[in-house]
């Protein structure tokens, strides 16, 4: 067994807690990326401006959070609102849940699973 150096230990352990906030946010936003572009096609559109708005940003109070935005003036009320009619074929309310949804299994176990390399 090694004994290592105390200063190398504190320095490994500084670099892990800047180093593993920065993949777990890395891998979210990948995520993140496709959530938006599983949603794209759900998208309810009359002139394509919705669809075009789509996102992934970074909470502004929040440096651990990021967040997936439509950015319209109705996009909450044609996501929120599953009694709209949506004409188009595959358009629909909760264009984003239904990815998320489709996605969300597999984001906690691959975080672990990439974590676990890194140390």
């Amino acid at each position: 067994m090694s004994t290592k150096n105390p200063d190398e230990v504190v320095a490994n352990v500084n670099r892990a807690m800047q180093e593993v906030p920065e993949l777990v946010i890395g891998e979210l936003v990948g995520y993140a990326d496709l959530i938006l572009q599983a949603s794209e096609p759900q998208v309810p559109w009359k002139t394509m401006h919705l669809k075009e708005t789509g996102t992934v940003e970074p909470v502004d109070d929040d440096p651990t959070a990021i967040q997936i935005v439509y950015d319209t003036p109705y996009a909450a009320k044609q996501h929120e609102d599953v009694t709209l009619h949506h004409p188009k074929p595959g358009t629909k309310a909760k264009y984003l849940v239904d990815p998320a949804m489709a996605i969300a299994p597999e984001i906690v176990p691959r975080i672990v699973d990439k974590l676990q390399g890194y140390f």
